[in-house]
């Protein structure tokens, strides 16, 4: 009976050790091609990298990284040679950027463009969501920059100033909120002259 308990405890342990084995070289796979979509020749390749992305996701889907650069990748080239917007690329940021989200909540590059995302269709949703993660994330100057830019776009101009007046210690990101509220101001003007226009 002993010997018995002995044989199977080894046979589980050698089960453990296989799954662990494939479980490494799996990740290890995973993570040669988030390298070579980061770092190698399908960087400069969003289409190739996206294929790459989806075959490492589906070798190890514990990646949030991979998930941070294959979003933004489809953000900041969403924008086709006609200047028109590629909606594969959105939906692709889009899924992306809810898998990375799925797996780290509170990564800030994530929220910054599921803020982004959700602007497109409802500003007001946008600046909820990003009120909240400036609650939680308070102490990054560059996040109340953010929330000045919303501000500003949702034609709230006291909680703008208000919220710029918390950056006049820090000269560089003042300036930035303060050349974003400035054109928010001056696209309210513009419409409002151009409803007059006419």
């Amino acid at each position: 009976m002993r010997r018995l308990g002995i044989v199977v405890a080894g046979l589980a342990l050698a089960v453990i050790g296989v799954a662990g084995v494939v479980h490494g070289v799996r990740a290890e796979l995973a993570q040669l091609l988030y390298f070579q979509c980061k770092y190698g020749p399908w960087k400069a390749d969003p289409d190739r990298a996206f294929v790459a992305a989806e075959r490492a996701h589906g070798f190890y889907p514990y990646n949030d990284l991979l998930c941070i650069l294959t979003a933004e990748t489809a953000w900041y080239t969403r924008v086709d040679e006609a200047g028109g917007e590629r909606v594969d690329r959105l939906d692709t940021a889009a899924r992306w950027c809810a898998a990375g989200q799925a797996l780290n909540p509170w990564s800030s590059q994530l929220r910054m463009l599921d803020m982004r995302l959700t602007e497109r269709h409802s500003l007001r949703e946008a600046v909820r969501k990003w009120e909240a993660f400036v609650d939680w994330q308070y102490w990054e100057p560059y996040n109340h920059v953010v929330m000045v830019e919303l501000y500003g776009k949702a034609g709230r101009y006291r909680e703008a100033l208000e919220r710029l007046a918390l950056l006049e210690s820090r000269p560089p990101f003042y300036q930035d909120a303060q050349r974003a509220l400035n054109d928010a101001w001056r696209a309210e003007i513009s419409g409002v002259e151009g409803v007059r226009g006419r």
